[in-house]
């Protein structure tokens, strides 16, 4: 008994009922038909020794040879509908092509014309084509272009193609439920199956003119934050089941609207990352600036090892962040500038002030006695910032004290 082909995942041994299929020339009597445990037929090649699920070329008819060969195959959407996909243009539609048709007619004229020869051949659903399918019992399979309808061996011989041709085992992988295992078949027909469908069937919504209907579709790629990189594959997933997506009927214009929106969504995506470095920079500017442990002193590997474990620090790129870094030191060191010449400013008032106050100094103080009646004083002994004055300030200070001291004893004297 010939082996099952190793992709029906079904126990090997099982009984099964075999026939030779009758056939003219050599390479039809190679093939016989055999049907496996669970009702699916499969073909086996006496000769090689190999099984496989789809109706060999050798076994179809030329009709059946035309109608596996024609571009135009059916399909299922999400909602049962039939819709149909030319694997040569990618072109999808819900209506059926006339050519299809054509076949079709020509397939049940020559199957009206002759006596089936295997009766059990006609099964609900076709085999799965898949070389490899997964373990278990085999998945949903499609009704592919509705010809069930004829005698058996034409039900088999349109579902089935050649295995040398993956664009035919994607139109056999289509499933008639769910989306699952026809992903990554022909994603685009999926997506594309609705770019005829007349609006109002699908969301009830229309739009006045083409302009309005193109500036929903691109505020729907805009709603679904579709990034200015994504393929159209990917964007298709994101928005497919918005009912604007409806928009526009044709799926040239859907491509046509699409380009436009990722490019005017680069030139966003462009400033948008311009805006987000400028304000980085700007921040880790602002807190080097307000940070107590930064000085103009503070070198950048200093800073580094202080602060390379925050983020604030570590989003800016390098090159940018030493810029921010020298500025910082630049706006530091100009910062404390100001800051010592205001506090000078300060220092020499206040030491004025409490010069002026004690009766203690006169016009024949010396600047060692100044020192040691201001240590003493209280007002000095607790301002720690005076205490720190610039030695030079503070003699210059005392000097100028001392001079109108002296101003006023001579005043004195004159009255």
């Amino acid at each position: 008994m010939p082996a099952v082909p190793v992709t029906a995942a079904t126990a090997p041994g099982a009984d099964t009922a075999s026939s030779a299929v009758a056939g003219t020339g050599p390479p039809r009597a190679l093939w016989s038909e055999h049907v496996a445990p669970d009702g699916r037929v499969y073909y086996y090649n006496a000769d090689d020794k190999q099984s496989v699920w789809e109706k060999p070329s050798a076994l179809k008819s030329k009709a059946e040879l035309l109608l596996s060969q024609c571009p135009w195959k059916e399909y299922k959407s999400d909602t049962g509908k039939p819709y149909y996909y030319n694997n040569q243009s990618k072109e999808s539609r819900w209506t059926r092509p006339k050519d299809l048709d054509d076949l079709e007619a020509l397939v049940k004229q020559e199957a009206a014309g002759k006596q089936p020869q295997q009766p059990q051949i006609l099964q609900p659903q076709p085999p799965q084509p898949q070389p490899e399918p997964p373990p278990g019992p085999p998945g949903p399979t499609p009704v592919p272009l509705g010809l069930l309808e004829p005698e058996p061996g034409g039900s088999e011989d349109c579902d089935m193609s050649e295995a040398a041709q993956p664009v035919e085992q994607g139109f056999l992988q289509q499933p008639e439920e769910g989306p699952s295992s026809a992903a990554g078949q022909h994603q685009p027909p999926q997506q594309e199956e609705e770019e005829s469908k007349p609006e109002p069937e699908r969301s009830g919504l229309s739009w006045s003119n083409r302009e309005k209907a193109k500036q929903a579709f691109k505020e729907l790629l805009r709603d679904k934050a579709v990034p200015s990189n994504a393929s159209w594959e990917q964007a298709m997933k994101m928005v497919v089941t918005d009912p604007r997506y409806s928009a526009l009927p044709k799926l040239s214009e859907k491509k046509q609207a699409f380009n436009a929106y990722k490019a005017q969504r680069e030139k966003e995506e462009k400033e948008e990352a311009r805006l987000r470095a400028k304000e980085a920079k700007q921040t880790l500017q602002h807190f080097l600036e307000q940070h107590e442990r930064m000085t103009s002193t503070t070198r950048y590997r200093r800073g580094e090892q202080t602060f390379g474990e925050l983020e604030v620090w570590a989003v800016v790129p390098e090159r940018d962040r030493k810029e921010v870094y020298d500025d910082v030191l630049f706006f530091l060191a100009k910062k404390e500038k100001e800051q010592a010449k205001q506090l000078r400013r300060r220092n020499i008032q206040a030491l004025k002030s409490i010069l002026d106050g004690m009766s203690s100094v006169n016009f024949q103080t010396t600047w060692s006695q100044a020192q040691q009646y201001l240590m003493d004083n209280p007002s000095f002994a607790q301002d720690h910032q005076l205490q720190n004055m610039d030695k030079e300030d503070a003699l210059i200070c005392f000097e100028e004290h001392i001079r109108a001291l002296e101003r006023e004893e001579e005043e004195e004297r004159e009255r």
